[in-house]
């Protein structure tokens, strides 16, 4: 495995804990300022704006995560997914199946990946 999709791993598994995280923060009602993000170089996320405005941290995690399984895709496809996937949610054994569940919807639709 390279250095780049072991870098991918820890992203994603970081990225899911903040967007389970922020999910969670919203659900209580909490607003959420999100910290400083670099958006110059990426298309808007999907969602409309009013997710985006009742979850930032939590639609810009999912949007990173998206990112980042196209990136997978390109470096190797849907079998690189699967096996990044596996991995990610190997490292929380009792979060696994949120995890798989969280990296599968975000991924819905990258090359012939069906949720």
């Amino acid at each position: 495995m390279t250095e780049e999709i072991e870098d991918i791993q820890v992203a994603l598994s970081a990225l899911i804990e903040a967007a389970l995280q922020a999910d969670a923060d919203s659900r209580r009602g909490q607003r959420q300022r999100p910290r400083i993000l670099d958006f110059d170089d990426i298309d808007p996320p999907r969602e409309d704006s009013a997710d985006f405005a009742r979850n930032p941290v939590g639609t810009a995690c999912r949007f990173a995560i998206e990112r980042l399984g196209r990136r997978l895709h390109s470096l190797g496809g849907e079998d690189l997914m699967e096996n990044v996937l596996g991995e990610v949610a190997c490292l929380k054994p009792n979060r696994e199946d949120l995890f798989s569940d969280v990296l599968d919807k975000a991924w819905d639709g990258i090359g012939e990946w069906i949720a």
